[in-house]
């Protein structure tokens, strides 16, 4: 038969078998577009859809057949129990699946996908038209799914003459054991090929693993080393920089999957990860930084992401920016689905984005986790735009405690054994009361976390714990915005499930719209440092507003006791060396940095001068100022120049004036205006992302913040200010929270959690302003870093 009628027949075939099984809901418009395509362009239809060559000797699985355009494609047989079959499409297609059982329910995942199932008997149709991974499950049930994965047309294949590509082609399993690349080398298996085998690299740079084919890692234990076989993990990168993984099947792994250690510029995309074998985790991203995971799909007994800081490094050496996006997630009944932890032994874990993420099974464990089982401060962590499915046991699981996987686990296992609390988490060791503040030196912090727009759409709506070990290793300063549980956005604490205990500054908050514009509104806070419950909110935060009494010195409020070790002189008190300014304003008298704005210099715009020193990331400074009735001033940090404004900055201001209206407070200078006023303390969240500044400015203040609490009343310090006098401001900044103290007073603090528009470095000035004449003086300007 001439092989273009062959494809017109297939095609015909399918159209109609789509259209036999939908009498009633087919898509009539894409069957007989599939009808008129294979008469027409019937090599271009042909094209469009490759179909994968099988491995020869591998048998298929005996649970599904599948065809493509009426083409038959090749289905693998996996231990976890399942199915897969993969293909590429650059076209609509008719996907025709026939199960070895009767089939009376059909669920197309991820949900988000959209992407309805029409079956009779045993045959099942869906309709592709674009690139997408899924899970086909029958019956209701999680058993024997099959996993569709319509891949894109492939680009930037390897050459394959390339003295530095390792090619395995298409047709045949093949059994390296363990591969080796140096810089430079790409290791390449073609969509049909099979390989039994593990890939190692160690300070190796610029190296990639490619292709449509499947690694497989039932091996992964029986690969000797030396005299006998050892454990190995599937692809292990060490100390390695540049490194892309794309497109692979990982099949059967029965050790950890992808796993960069100490590594930089890690690229994952397109990954397909099957396996259900315990400690199969299938990213374990270790002591790492700037990595991205895109595109994957990944279904593993444990955790599916687990981000860790282990092995033998300084503890500087932790984890730093890391996005997991637009991934598919089914963890079975070990582990977790998004985890951070648990060995956590670095000073930091932080900047780690989820976006845009569907988890469509949890069996045991928790949707998204932060197991804080070691040192590190876990901080500036955000889940963004997820959507759970099916998750049995946990939702949200942050938590501070002592693990046989920790550096002060015992080394007795029996003991291990008897301290093991076999209750909400795994491995988790009681600590004896008598022991709790000796152990409190192991452990670390969680805070700075942000879960926003989470849906659960379909299953369970399951519990959340927010658990810190004890008020010092805490769980803090935690935004959940828009939780929507089966299309019902939670609009306070007590029916968000949630169980907490040493936790604090946890904020609840809803979009709304009104009148077209978005707005993001308080709904619950709870500033509670002890143990809180859905029955038993222990809101401290009244207290923390009560007024100060008059007769006390702000004990709760004090700057820390002096102590100028570590800080470091910027202004010499004789010239500008070191400063840059408009000399029409700034000068030296009398040992100080003076401003000054006279009748015929007014302004008509803020004038800064700007220190030219190399500003550390966190930092103290102390400085003295004198400001004159009218005046009106501010030390900028964290700033920005303004192009094509001379002498013009952007960014945090410890403000000051004569009439003590704005001293202490915390001012963004030309973005989003007061971010705390004097006596407050301050918690900020992030902007929606598409929205204008100007959308949630309100009478020169920001709004998009919650957990406000008082430091004191504020004629009570408004009177620690002297008034034509010499005053001391102290600026503490760390991380993402600034203290101003005035007088050794706390005037203000805030803690900006807007990941889209804090800065976490700048330049440092000082500043005249618009308005009548006045007079700034500054003396013994001095400066500490804390990194």
């Amino acid at each position: 038969m001439n092989p273009s009628h062959a494809r017109r027949i297939a095609l015909l075939i399918a159209a109609s078998n789509y259209i036999s099984i939908n009498t009633k809901t087919f898509d009539m418009k894409l069957a007989l577009s599939v009808m008129i395509l294979a008469f027409i362009y019937p090599t271009t239809i042909d094209a469009q859809v490759t179909i994968y060559p099988s491995p020869a000797g591998l048998a298929p699985s005996p649970d599904y057949q599948v065809t493509i355009n009426g083409r038959e494609a090749f289905v693998y047989a996996s231990p976890v129990p399942a199915a897969y079959c993969s293909f590429e499409l650059d076209t609509p297609v008719i996907v025709t699946i026939k199960a070895n059982r009767d089939v009376k329910w059909v669920d197309v995942r991820p949900l988000s996908a959209g992407i309805k199932a029409s079956f009779r008997d045993s045959t099942i149709t869906i309709q592709l038209v674009k690139p997408v991974e899924l899970s086909i499950e029958l019956n209701g049930s999680r058993h024997m799914p099959l996993f569709l994965f319509a891949n894109a047309p492939e680009h930037n294949r390897p050459l394959k003459d390339d003295k530095n590509t390792r090619w395995f082609a298409a047709g045949k399993v093949y059994h390296p054991g363990i591969i080796d690349l140096k810089s430079n080398q790409t290791l390449y298996i073609e969509a049909g090929a099979v390989v039994v085998g593990v890939v190692k690299a160690d300070h190796a740079k610029h190296i990639r693993i490619c292709g449509r084919g499947i690694l497989d890692g039932s091996q992964n234990n029986n690969f000797p080393v030396g005299d006998g076989a050892a454990y190995h993990r599937f692809l292990e990168f060490r100390d390695c920089e540049d490194v892309r993984v794309e497109d692979l099947t990982l099949h059967n792994s029965t050790s950890w999957q992808v796993v960069p250690i100490h590594c930089d510029q890690v690229h994952i995309e397109g990954l397909k990860i099957i396996s259900n074998y315990n400690s199969d985790d299938g990213m374990d991203i270790v002591r790492s930084r700037n990595v991205t995971i895109s595109g994957c799909f990944i279904r593993t007994k444990d955790d599916c992401i687990a981000i860790k800081s282990l092995f033998d490094y300084p503890p500087s050496e932790g984890v730093d920016h890391v996005q997991v996006e637009k991934s598919v997630f089914w963890n079975g009944v070990w582990g977790n689905g998004l985890e951070i932890g648990f060995e956590l032994n670095s000073a930091e874990v932080r900047d780690v984005v989820f976006r845009d993420n569907d988890i469509i099974h949890i069996e045991d464990g928790a949707a998204i986790s932060i197991h804080n089982a070691g040192r590190a401060t876990v901080h500036h962590i955000l889940y963004d735009n997820i959507r759970i499915e099916d998750a049995n046991q946990k939702l949200f699981d942050l938590a501070i405690f002592r693990s046989r996987y920790s550096e002060d686990s015992s080394k007795d296992a029996k003991e291990n054994k008897a301290l093991y609390l076999n209750g909400a988490w795994d491995g988790v060791l009681a600590v004896p009361q008598a022991e709790k503040a000796a152990h409190a030196a192991f452990r670390g912090r969680i805070e700075d976390v942000v879960f926003r727009d989470i849906h659960i759409v379909d299953g369970l709506f399951p519990y959340s714990v927010f658990y810190g070990y004890d008020s010092t290793h805490a769980v803090k300063d935690v935004t959940i915005q828009d939780l929507v549980v089966h299309g019902h956005t939670i609009s306070n604490l007590e029916d968000a499930h949630l169980r907490m205990e040493n936790a604090r500054n946890i904020g609840l908050l809803i979009t709304v719209t009104v009148h077209g514009a978005k707005h993001t509104t308080i709904v619950s806070a709870d500033h509670a440092p002890g143990t809180n419950t859905p029955g038993n909110q222990q809101n401290q935060a009244a207290a923390a507003s009560t007024a100060i009494d008059p007769a006390a010195e702000f004990p709760q409020t004090s700057s820390p006791q002096p102590d100028d070790e570590g800080f470091v002189p910027i202004f010499d008190g004789k010239t500008l060396n070191g400063w840059i300014g408009d000399s029409t304003y700034w000068r030296v008298e009398d040992g100080c940095l003076v401003g000054v704005v006279t009748p015929k210099t007014l302004l008509k715009r803020n004038s800064f001068i700007i220190w030219q020193g190399q500003m550390p990331e966190n930092f103290e400074i102390k400085v003295e100022f004198k400001v004159s009735d009218h005046g009106n001033s501010g030390i900028n940090y964290r700033s920005e120049l303004i192009e094509g404004q001379p002498w013009a900055m952007r960014g945090y201001q410890a403000d000051l004036n004569g009439t003590r209206e704005y001293t202490g407070s915390n001012y963004e200078e030309r973005r989003r205006t007061t971010l705390a006023s004097r006596g407050q303390k301050v918690y900020t969240i992030s902007m929606p992302s598409g929205d204008s500044l100007q959308t949630h400015i309100e009478n020169n203040f920001w709004m998009l913040k919650f957990g406000t609490e008082s430091l004191g009343d504020p004629d009570q310090l408004t009177a620690v200010i002297r008034v034509d006098d010499w005053n001391e401001y102290h600026i503490i900044v760390k991380g993402n929270r600034m203290q101003h103290y005035v007088n050794g007073i706390l005037m203000s603090e805030v803690t900006d959690n807007d990941d889209i528009n804090r800065r976490l470095t700048g330049l440092l000035g000082v500043q005249v302003h618009v308005g009548p004449p006045m007079r700034i003086a500054y003396r013994n300007f001095r400066l500490k870093s804390l990194d």
